[in-house]
């Protein structure tokens, strides 16, 4: 019996570590895609993705954290100061997911300085 319940602990934890492995694969893909992203349309595509996966993974900051960063490098692809606004805004609620999600890594504090300089240097007068 003891034999049994110790090879379905294995194999539970091995399903278990095989879904990390794929949500890592799966995040790495789309990160590399965001970082190869040169247009508005490639940005939002990859970003469309990302929250795709943040509703699939519920305990997941990391998708909500690279959407948040591709809204702000939307914002740097746009002229009008509305659409920059528009981004950035997105951005914050994305951000705002992470945070609710765990609010422990520096990353969240840095991305969210990001936001703050993006939104100084949209409109530096006001």
């Amino acid at each position: 019996m003891r034999r049994l319940l110790t090879i379905i602990f294995i194999g539970i934890v091995g399903i278990t570590n095989a879904n990390d492995g794929k949500f890592e694969k799966i995040m790495l893909d789309n990160i590399a895609a965001l970082n190869a992203a040169r247009t508005i349309e490639d940005y939002q595509k990859v970003v469309n993705t990302l929250d795709r996966i943040g509703a699939a993974e519920a305990g997941k900051w990391e998708p909500h954290y690279y959407g948040a960063y591709g809204n702000i490098l939307m914002s740097t692809r746009v002229t009008e100061l509305a659409e920059k606004n528009q981004y950035l805004d997105a951005a914050q609620l994305r951000l705002d997911k992470t945070v609710a999600i765990d609010n422990s890594n520096v990353e969240m504090v840095t991305l969210h300085g990001f936001i703050h300089m993006m939104r100084l240097a949209a409109d530096p007068a006001t």
